[in-house]
């Protein structure tokens, strides 16, 4: 028996889309679509990745269905697969292809949740992931139209057309029936959502890694959770708003500890007049000993030299660019 989604208790009226004193800049709520149009806009976060809903089928190749990953020896394989093609150690694949993973599963979802306040369903029964060269995942696959938004959502407010025997119509069940559609009543509770959804889809894989590779919990729910922050702080190249990513991460890793206690911290500088936000990562990726050197993001570089490379990287992106590797 598997349990997706855990219903979370409605609590207090919506406050209107706010964290903090920082009100979302994401797209108009009037232009808002369902699912299949979210996914279209959380693009523009995200670095080439994709997200659509429907199956891709059994037989289409080149596709990981979530569900199959823990059965049958499948993720063992795969971390042999990406030793025998980079060279990797056992826990230089288990790292990467984790932040891999996470990036195709939780990049989707918390950039929807970002851009229209939108959680999709992410049980890996109704996820696949499309495998992409390097190891890594371009496009998500949502098997299910279900989706979690707040009450106040544009998608939710029809024209209803009163009943003749004067009974009470509901336009939000009609539409949670036809759209198979969650609604919760604020912004805490979707938080929420998209936290206890993330954490059982992605335990799992953690536990099995931990067994599988010399690598710890804290370790592997670290690699977790810089990810999570990254597609966060990356969410400004749509707000505009250099404030509400940071923001929102806070308030879903304070959701998430524990697990992930070993949370990305900030680092801030300011570039070309423009303030920054990077990350200096809970653990450790272990991709220094593959390429001997440490990344921008990892505890164990030193700070100036994260600034310094970090405000090169800025440049090479143009107007707009992000101190997000």
């Amino acid at each position: 028996m598997r349990t997706c989604y855990q219903h979370i208790p409605l609590a207090g009226d919506h406050p209107a889309q706010m964290v903090g004193n920082h009100p979302s800049r994401a797209v108009p709520a009037q232009a808002r679509p369902l699912l299949a149009g979210t996914l279209e806009a959380v693009a523009a976060v995200l670095d080439g990745q994709s997200g659509h809903v429907g199956h891709p089928g059994r037989a289409a190749t080149g596709w990981l269905h979530c569900a199959d990953l823990l059965a049958d020896g499948r993720l063992d394989r795969e971390l042999q697969a990406m030793s025998d093609a980079y060279g990797y150690s056992r826990e230089v694949s288990a790292t990467h292809f984790l932040s891999a993973y996470v990036s195709g599963v939780a990049g989707l979802a918390i950039a929807a949740y970002m851009v229209h306040s939108r959680v999709p369903d992410v049980c890996a029964h109704d996820m696949s992931l499309h495998v992409a060269p390097g190891g890594w995942f371009d496009a998500t696959a949502f098997h299910s139209e279900r989706v979690t938004m707040l009450t106040d959502d544009p998608a939710l407010l029809v024209t209803v057309v009163p009943a003749t025997d004067d009974r009470r119509h509901d336009p939000v069940s009609d539409r949670m029936t036809d759209r198979m559609i969650d609604v919760v009543a604020d912004r805490d509770a979707l938080r929420q959502r998209l936290v206890t959804a993330l954490v059982g889809h992605l335990e799992p894989l953690v536990v099995t890694l931990r067994a599988q590779a010399r690598l710890g919990l804290s370790a592997l729910w670290g690699m977790v959770a810089a990810q999570c922050g990254r597609t966060f702080l990356l969410t400004e190249r749509v707000t505009r708003d250099p404030d509400i990513g940071r923001a929102e991460a806070d308030a879903f890793f304070a959701l998430a500890s524990p697990p992930m206690r070993a949370r990305p911290a900030w680092f801030e500088f300011t570039h070309r007049g423009r303030r920054q936000t990077a990350m200096r990562r809970g653990s450790c990726c272990l991709a220094h000993r593959m390429t001997s050197q440490y990344c921008t993001t990892c505890p164990f570089t030193p700070d100036s030299e994260r600034e310094l490379r970090l405000r090169a990287w800025i440049d090479t992106q143009g107007d707009g660019g992000l101190a997000i590797g």
